[in-house]
């Protein structure tokens, strides 16, 4: 079965449509809707609204097949549903007549929650500035899994959609959905740094900063100015970046963690300080190895498992009112054993005894994971993240790693 389509909005960029299908897409002709003008919808995603006298501009795909169909709904989101319209396909540059062309009725993708009145104008122009080299590399990341996939798991692909755009964004250095609406941050340079006190200067250090920064004021009398702080005294606790990696076998759908005693939950009270944690490490000062050499030699240290491909997923600070510490987050490809009731298996106890490390690993599914979050028993804070983001994840990574590769490749 075959389908005629009008497309508005992001599907009228050509290459990121022909990137969701695989470079299949079938021949586009310009035409438009008479009623309608194009606004933000609710989500702000681009969306018809009904206005007398609008003319909404597009183009009719035709001969799309039920395969390019359900890709393209999958990409609209369940946010979107189908309706039919009437769509006038533009007159060719060489007619004579003119007669106005004639409508054609095609399927269309449209908010389920109607724009308001007032809604903003979507424009593809400015879409195209601010994000379209963004959503089309999104667009080039997700085609292939499509192709991979089936069709049934077309939705549960396309929930990858905000994830693959913001890590686009990320690296092509444009802003994301945050930055780009409150706009850019003063500039770092532009913080004054009185004085700088070590107050400790033991295996961690502690320092205690005189400063003065530019203030977020929406009413600066001169732009080219920042309004600054009165001075503020701030102490920072110096730990430096660590690498964080979580072991996952896209074959088994299982990954390892670590269970081992802390001194900050037991100097807090806690009555169980042997936290459920992901394989870390820290980045030592003068150290030539790269983080991803740190997460290989911890995963040797503490778990005895060689680690493949890896990813990185995010970099974020846990503490950042108190603590310079920043976390660089890594998925690692690893064979982990399945038992066959699919239950939690120890993997052992390990840890370098010049540290006085004890530390246990173990394998469990990684629903058993993302469960455990839930039930509160994963306590670390970094743990909680990477198995939420790999749980959000896991079809494209699944896809991404379905061929195996030897341990210790670092090819993502």
């Amino acid at each position: 079965m075959s389908h005629t389509l009008f497309v508005y909005g992001t599907l009228c960029d050509h290459e990121l449509r022909d990137a969701l299908l695989s470079d299949a897409g079938p021949s586009a002709r310009p035409a438009a809707v008479t009623g309608y003008c194009i606004v933000f919808g609710p989500d702000g995603a681009p969306t018809l609204r009904a206005e007398e006298g609008a003319r909404a501009e597009g183009f009719l795909l035709d001969g799309l097949t039920d395969d390019a169909f359900a890709r393209l709904r999958a990409y609209e989101g369940a946010g979107y549903r189908v309706a039919e319209m009437l769509a006038a396909p533009a007159p060719p540059a060489e007619a004579a007549s003119e007669e106005p062309p004639k409508k054609e009725t095609a399927l269309a993708f449209l908010a389920r929650e109607p724009a308001g009145p007032d809604a903003a104008a979507w424009s593809l122009i400015e879409w195209r500035a601010r994000e379209g080299r963004a959503w089309r590399a999104a667009a080039r990341a997700l085609g292939p899994l499509f192709e991979a996939g089936a069709a049934d798991d077309y939705g549960a692909l396309a929930e990858l959609w905000p994830d693959l755009v913001g890590e686009a964004l990320a690296a092509s250095g444009a802003p994301g959905p945050i930055a780009a609406g409150l706009g850019p941050p003063p500039a770092q340079d532009r913080v004054v740094e009185e004085k700088v006190e070590r107050a400790h200067d033991g295996y961690f250090k502690l320092d205690r900063l005189h400063l003065r920064h530019p203030l977020l004021a929406e009413d600066q009398p001169d732009p080219a100015e920042d309004l600054m702080s009165e001075r503020v005294v701030r102490e920072v606790f110096r730990s430096g970046p660590a690498a964080v990696v979580l072991p996952y076998d896209p074959q088994t759908d299982r990954v390892m963690l670590i269970q081992q005693f802390r001194v900050g939950p037991f100097a807090a009270g806690d009555p169980d300080p042997w936290l459920i944690e992901a394989i870390a490490g820290r980045l030592e000062p003068g150290e030539l190895d790269t983080p991803e050499d740190t997460v290989r030699r911890e995963a040797s240290e503490e778990a005895q498992i060689p680690l493949g491909r890896l990813v990185r997923v995010m970099d974020a600070y846990a503490s950042p009112g108190a603590m310079d510490e920043v976390y660089l987050f890594y998925i690692g490809e690893a064979r982990l054993p399945s038992p066959a009731n699919g239950a939690l298996a120890i993997h052992g106890v390990h840890g370098l005894d010049s540290e006085a490390e004890d530390i246990r690993s173990f394998t469990l599914s990684l629903d058993d994971a993302l469960a455990a979050v839930s039930a509160g028993e994963i306590r670390n804070a970094p743990t909680a993240l990477v198995v939420l983001w790999l749980g959000r994840n896991r079809a494209r990574l699944r896809a991404a790693w379905s061929t195996p590769s030897r341990p210790s490749s670092d090819t993502p």
